[in-house]
């Protein structure tokens, strides 16, 4: 799959119905029935990268990407009030921006989190975190994915009152 990055910022590209693969037209056919017309779609998302690839096809191009580009810059808590006020056809895809846009912060909150590293007592942790949930049935993946979570949290309240403790300590004398 080919396609022309419009805008790298922002994350936008754009791409020809001709460019679609078989799988991404099928896709597109179960999401809006088979009497829809594929020149007709809007956009969609890669998971992967966050990116909205718009269909250069679509006979409203330059005011979809216009109306993305805006859509793309407001704040979440506006999108969200924006999403209730649009019409009928619009909010579809004011839902697919908003989960997008959703993903993409999860995206940047992964990467972040790739950056530290877990030190050698966290490890352990995660550890008996791992094997306590295994022997317990009717084990989740989520419910392990929470509890290391939780811990995480708790690590960082931990170090950060350690630092405002030093910071008072020293201040103090």
């Amino acid at each position: 799959m080919s396609y022309e990055v419009i805008d790298e910022e922002q994350k936008i590209a754009a791409c020809n119905v001709a460019d679609l693969t078989a799988s991404q037209a099928v896709s597109f056919f179960k999401a809006n029935g088979a009497d829809k017309k594929i020149g007709d779609f809007t956009f969609f998302w890669r998971k992967t990268n966050g990116m909205v690839v718009l269909n250069k096809d679509n006979p409203e191009y330059e005011d979809l990407l216009s109306w993305v580009k805006d859509w793309l810059k407001l704040p979440k808590s506006k999108r969200l009030e924006a999403e209730q006020l649009v019409g009928t056809r619009a909010k579809r895809d004011a839902e697919r921006l908003n989960k997008c846009a959703d993903r993409r912060e999860a995206l940047e909150e992964y990467e972040r989190i790739q950056m530290h590293c877990v030190d050698g007592s966290a490890v352990d942790v995660l550890e008996l975190i791992y094997e306590r949930s295994e022997k317990c049935q009717g084990f989740q993946e989520y419910e392990l994915l929470m509890k290391a979570y939780t811990y995480g949290v708790m690590q960082g309240k931990r170090k950060e009152r350690a630092k405002r403790k030093k910071t008072c300590c020293q201040e103090a004398v």
